[in-house]
């Protein structure tokens, strides 16, 4: 019951940043189809002739690549504010003296996090 009520925090609270975080993993996912799908064109004519065209599990494949690391440089930028905005907001302290478990606070981050990340992920593997 606690750990819902907080991961619904978190998620409430940072609504900018995941949809800041879905639209550039939508952004990157569909650029990284489009540069796949476009790379004939942009090769030399005496490099056409030694590259295959592209399939589409070729750009499947670059796609996939692309959002892990990507997806892991983003996950890492929206991580590292967890506790420090807590702290900021004098948060953090509030929850501290509440009669709940200290480890539910940074798992309730996690979870939350983890959530949105991997909804981004799916939402822009679909969009793409």
């Amino acid at each position: 019951m606690v750990l819902t009520v907080l991961i619904w925090k978190e998620l409430k609270e940072n609504v900018k940043a995941y949809i800041s975080f879905l639209t550039i993993m939508v952004i990157f996912g569909m650029l990284s189809v489009i540069l796949i799908y476009l790379m004939p064109e942009l090769l030399p004519e005496e490099l056409k002739e030694v590259f295959p065209k592209p399939t589409v599990i070729d750009a499947l494949r670059e796609f996939f690549e692309n959002i892990i690391q990507i997806g892991g440089l983003l996950t890492v930028l929206i991580a590292s504010d967890a506790v420090t905005r807590e702290i900021e907001s004098n948060t953090l302290e509030i929850l501290l003296v509440r009669p709940i478990r200290k480890e539910i606070i940074p798992i309730s981050k996690f979870i939350s996090r983890t959530l949105v990340i991997m909804a981004s992920i799916f939402s822009a593997a679909f969009i793409t």
